[in-house]
């Protein structure tokens, strides 16, 4: 969804824009203005690296680029590039791609970026000497990107640090999403009972559970009788038993009619879910970690939670749940600082004001 919005905000500014998905199609519940081809098509990368230990020898492969198992991969998608199009810059959208670069940039001869966003969780899952190497592979390769683009000054430092590159090629630029769904909604005028909303992936690291552990906390106190909390978000049958036991966690504290689980929702059913936050704007508990306190601090929206901590979370929402005017101004800064900040106009234009540092032209791929 970010490379779409990305990629749907410069076109948007007037640039000649072009996106292709490599591995599978984009998830998304947007339009797309990716291209239809797919290229280093999964299935194929994954036959072509005969018999991998799972994900930890293909990504190593594809980090090598022209030296991995997925060699012909790469040069069917540089003969496209170079026989569809005229790009004057590409950009990479994260770092796990970056084997495709040196490349890239040999056969067409320009500046390319590469984005930094959530490799971390993906490397930090690879065991060793998998990690080191592609940490290394990475560091070693990084020397062919011209920019990288953080989603945060946390996350371009810490990666930085951590895989070893040049700080002083690395640009931050905001995440932002479509806003212009949520621009004219209008304000709800029926009270409704105080509600928990979560919108993420369910997974382990977006800290569904320990939400579920502090609601348990705060309705058990009687403090809040008719609270609710509604979860949607992406489910990945890879999480089948975090989620389950989720569920009987539920099950086991009575909470069924409580805690409402559900699930992956499409843009319209995301639109419903959110109407009635978003009219009045929805303050946020995030933790206290990786780039939420930068983005939290950036709009004024909401409150910090120390992290694994389903305690302090359950206390910070307390904070919240007594106070309706806290709520009110936080959530009306918040929605101000994500349309100013965290639109993916915005988002375009950052990104732009870099890729024109390296080129004056168009159109950018």
């Amino acid at each position: 969804m970010h490379d779409n919005a990305l990629a749907a905000g410069m076109k948007a500014a007037g640039e000649d824009v072009s996106l292709f998905p490599l591995y599978t199609p984009m998830r998304l519940d947007e339009e797309s203005v990716g291209e239809r081809q797919i290229f280093y098509g999964g299935i194929k990368a994954y036959l072509m690296q005969k018999y991998p230990r799972p994900f930890s020898e293909l990504t190593i492969s594809m980090l090598k680029g022209e030296d991995g198992n997925q060699r012909e991969l790469l040069q069917e998608l540089v003969q496209w590039i170079k026989s569809t199009y005229q790009p004057d810059v590409i950009h990479v959208t994260n770092a796990l791609l970056i084997g495709v670069v040196r490349e890239l940039k040999r056969s067409l001869q320009i500046p390319i970026t590469c984005g930094l966003h959530g490799e971390d969780i993906f490397l930090e899952g690879m065991p060793q000497p998998y990690q080191d190497e592609a940490l290394e592979l990475i560091r070693e390769r990084s020397y062919d990107v011209d920019r990288f683009l953080a989603i945060s000054s946390y996350y371009a430092e810490m990666f930085s640090n951590w895989v070893g590159l040049d700080q002083s090629k690395i640009e931050v630029v905001w995440p932002g999403i479509a806003l212009k769904d949520y621009r004219d909604i209008p304000a709800e005028k029926t009270s409704h009972p105080l509600t928990i909303g979560f919108l993420a992936r369910f997974v382990p690291e977006k800290g569904l559970h320990l939400l579920v552990d502090a609601f348990i906390r705060l309705y058990r106190s009687g403090e809040f009788p008719n609270l609710q909390l509604v979860a949607g978000g992406y489910v990945s049958r890879a999480y089948k038993s975090y989620v389950d036991g989720i569920r009987k966690t539920i099950q086991e504290n009575g909470l069924e009619d409580r805690i409402k689980l559900l699930g992956t929702l499409e843009r319209t059913d995301k639109l419903k879910f959110f109407r009635q936050m978003l009219a009045s704007g929805v303050p946020v508990v995030q933790p206290d970690h990786g780039a939420y306190p930068e983005w939290v601090n950036a709009t004024q929206g909401g409150l910090l939670h120390r992290p694994n901590d389903c305690v302090d979370l359950s206390q910070k929402l307390a904070t919240l749940l007594r106070d309706a005017d806290l709520r009110k101004r936080l959530g009306q800064q918040g929605r101000q600082g994500i349309f100013e900040k965290f639109s993916s106009e915005q988002m375009a234009s950052a990104t732009l004001g870099v890729l024109r540092q390296l080129t004056q032209k168009s159109p950018v791929l």
